[in-house]
């Protein structure tokens, strides 16, 4: 089981407790840091009937499984160009392991590879001196999502590192997120203060 899989069944245990717990399947947004921007985004995009799906699968009568949006904080969106190259990354070689078919597996479990008409609207806040996931990723997901035709947008912290972003910067990251999910009618007025930042 990785961690994809578990992502989706945890979206899944969602939607099959959604009335227990007066949850709204049509205002799902899903969002992680790093590693977690990765799942969220794989959780988001990957398609109806995946094999991502194997370990929660739906019955007959059950929905498949989307959501309303994705907010992505510098994931990893392409696990092959961080295995060789100029954007090799140890920690990747050591998350692919020995494994003889590293190379599918690694696209396998990229956001890039399910990039396609009709996904949810997806905003990625990314530092464009991120020494971890290279900010080249950010970008070529929100190329890929816009000639699908996405929603989608990509904010930029100036010389921003790997998280850890300037007080002004997150706060002006969130006020982009608010707009952007707004935009999308998925801001309630619960949802209209300024967040804090911890």
């Amino acid at each position: 089981v990785c961690s994809s899989d578990l992502a989706r069944c945890a979206l899944r245990w969602i939607y099959r407790n959604s009335t227990k717990y007066n949850l709204d399947t049509n205002r799902i947004v899903v969002t992680g840091h790093s590693a977690g921007g990765h799942l969220a985004l794989m959780t988001g995009m990957v398609p109806a009937g995946s094999d991502l799906d194997s370990e929660c699968p739906a019955d007959d009568s059950e929905p498949p499984l989307k959501v309303a949006a994705i907010v992505n904080w510098y994931g990893i969106t392409d696990v092959d160009d961080l295995l060789a190259g100029p954007d090799r990354k140890t920690y990747a070689v050591a998350w692919m392991g020995a494994q003889r078919d590293k190379e599918e597996l690694a696209k396998h479990l990229s956001p890039l590879t399910y990039v396609r008409p009709g996904l949810p609207p997806i905003i990625t806040i990314h530092g464009d001196h991120d020494p971890t996931v290279p900010y080249s990723q950010a970008v070529r997901l929100r190329d890929a999502l816009q000639r699908a035709g996405d929603p989608n947008e990509l904010v930029t912290i100036p010389n921003g590192h790997h998280g850890n972003f300037p007080d002004d910067q997150t706060l002006r990251a969130y006020s982009q997120i608010w707009a952007f999910l707004k935009a999308h009618q998925l801001q309630g007025p619960a949802d209209a203060a300024s967040p804090e930042v911890h």
